[in-house]
């Protein structure tokens, strides 16, 4: 018996072709299927190789860049010449450009592996989208530009989608708007169609008054890497992953993404999701807020946080640190999860700062211990802060006992906003939360 050596040929998925025709002398059906069996299995195992890979990456490049971002973040705190802001501000920009490609690559191979999760809840999609607008109005108007919101009166108030991934495609579409618009306005109008069984149509359209594009360019922008010309990235930086990943995810929440444009008169983007309507959205809701959180412990006697900050690389405690200097925080640093368990027996604090890859005790180990301890420290919120940002970490490590989440590289300003969060800083000292 002899089985053809002509190369297996994957999908996009990874998943195996036709191959029945590679089977030139194959008599025996139970042979075929043995070795189409194992072909599949090859091809599953390569995809779990990847998707680990891949993770190991992530997790590897994000250490080092945390350091990288936060000291820069720091820096800019403090008092620079006017040179020194610039070559500070040039490694921020290039450190923002640098988790935006390692962002896209992930999200693109976690959507090629199907392993890209869609989960709803309810929202008021008019107030979401004031939300994503206001987030480019400082950008907007140092480039002089206008921005207004169009929203059908088809539409209706609250609405079941996923505002993740919904904010992550719309927001990809008007920062390029803002981006390559250089005088006029930028709108996004907001349009809704029924469909069956109580679902609906919902369309986003971003409209500028840019140099547009002519059909030939029009036809390159929605696949990977690719921008507009080869002068894009050099001008205005980015991956050319936005677009591709904006239509596949819109594709993976029943909808689809365009664009038509006229050279010289400016361009519209459009991309769709299917909704759910609002008297099935509290079937699909998927908020946390249901979980009950334990109280936090009340403030030190002297109103000052006390922050304990678990990290095994001695760069990240130094961001920690650097970040909760503005913060008047007393800060107590340990290098693995035993030494937080010591610390906490002995010392008193109002929130932890928890690696979760770590030697001698790991962050699962070590949030486990907390909570099971009975002590009156078992209830002290704790906050996950890891290299780890694939899909389903958050969800993990929130079940684990852990209170929030935020992936390396950290932002100063999303550090302070979870402290507040989960202290309650806010409320206390009539400070708002940082956005």
């Amino acid at each position: 018996m002899h089985v053809s050596s002509v190369p297996m040929e994957f999908d996009e998925n990874g998943r195996p072709q036709q191959v029945v025709s590679t089977f030139t002398d194959v008599t025996d059906e139970r042979a075929r299927d043995a070795y189409l069996m194992e072909a599949l299995t090859a091809a599953e195992r390569a995809a779990v190789s990847k998707q680990k890979f891949l993770a190991d990456m992530s997790h590897e490049i994000r250490t080092p860049l945390n350091g990288v971002v936060g000291i820069a973040q720091a820096l800019k705190m403090t008092n620079l010449d006017e040179e020194q802001a610039d070559l500070v501000e040039t490694i921020l920009q290039s450190s923002a450009t640098l988790t935006t490609l390692l962002n896209d690559v992930l999200d693109l191979s976690k959507i090629e592996a199907g392993k890209f999760e869609i989960l709803r809840s309810e929202q008021d999609i008019a107030e979401f989208a004031r939300r994503q607008m206001q987030l480019w109005k400082p950008r907007a108007q140092e480039k002089g530009l206008g921005l207004d919101l169009v929203i059908d009166v088809d539409v209706p108030p609250r609405l079941a989608f996923d505002g993740v991934r919904v904010q992550q495609c719309l927001n990809n579409l008007i920062s390029n708007a803002v981006k390559f618009t250089s005088s006029g306005s930028v709108s996004l109008k907001i349009e809704c169609a029924e469909r069956a069984g109580g679902e609906r149509m919902v369309t986003m359209s971003v409209s500028d008054t840019g140099p547009g594009m002519d059909e030939e360019t029009l036809g390159r922008l929605f696949q990977p890497f690719t921008q507009a010309d080869g002068s894009v990235a050099t001008e205005h930086g980015g991956t050319g992953l936005g677009l591709s990943i904006a239509r596949r995810l819109a594709k993976l929440m029943g909808g689809d993404a365009s664009a038509t444009s006229t050279p010289g008169k400016g361009s519209v983007f459009r991309f769709s999701f299917s909704a759910g309507s609002t008297s099935m959205s509290r079937l699909v809701e998927t908020s946390s807020e249901a979980v009950e959180k334990p109280a936090p412990p009340p403030p030190t006697d002297d109103g000052r946080l006390r922050v304990l900050v678990v990290d095994d690389n001695p760069v990240n405690r130094q961001v920690a640190v650097l970040f909760l200097k503005p913060l008047n925080a007393i800060v107590v640093q340990a290098s693995n999860g035993q030494e937080a368990l010591d610390a906490m027996e002995t010392h008193r604090f109002d929130i932890v700062l928890l690696d979760m890859h770590m030697p001698v005790l790991d962050g699962p180990g070590a949030i486990a211990k907390i909570r099971a301890s009975k002590e009156d420290w078992s209830s002290t919120p704790v906050l996950a802060v890891t290299a780890d940002a694939m899909t389903g970490d958050k969800e993990r490590y929130l079940s684990l006992g852990l209170d929030g989440y935020l992936p390396k590289p950290l932002n100063a300003k999303d550090l302070t906003a979870e402290i507040d969060r989960l202290t309650n800083r806010s409320e206390k000292s009539g400070l708002r939360a940082a956005g």
